[in-house]
């Protein structure tokens, strides 16, 4: 597991994903419409965090942009937490 360093925090990015009639696998953030996906905020569930990071839990689920994500691997990335806009806090369905 990475550990992030300073007021950095390790974020798996929730996905979902759709497959066209050819087989290609697009994937989106739930609920998020064709429109709106590529300039709405992103949720994910904190993995890990650094040390500045007082006010973030790991489980926590928080939205954030994506620009400020740096992608390690499919489904997750480090960012700041500054680039995270909200928690996700008693879901309501």
């Amino acid at each position: 597991m990475i550990k992030p360093f300073s007021e950095h925090l390790l974020i798996e990015v929730l996905l979902v994903e759709q497959k066209t009639e050819s087989g290609i696998i697009l994937g989106y953030q739930q609920g998020q419409s064709e429109y709106l996906r590529d300039v709405y905020p992103f949720s994910g569930v904190i993995k890990a965090k650094g040390k500045d990071t007082e006010g973030f839990e790991v489980g926590e689920e928080v939205i954030f942009m994506r620009w400020g994500l740096e992608y390690i691997s499919k489904t997750e990335g480090i960012i700041d937490k500054k680039d995270i806009v909200g928690k996700l806090e008693n879901k309501k369905i």
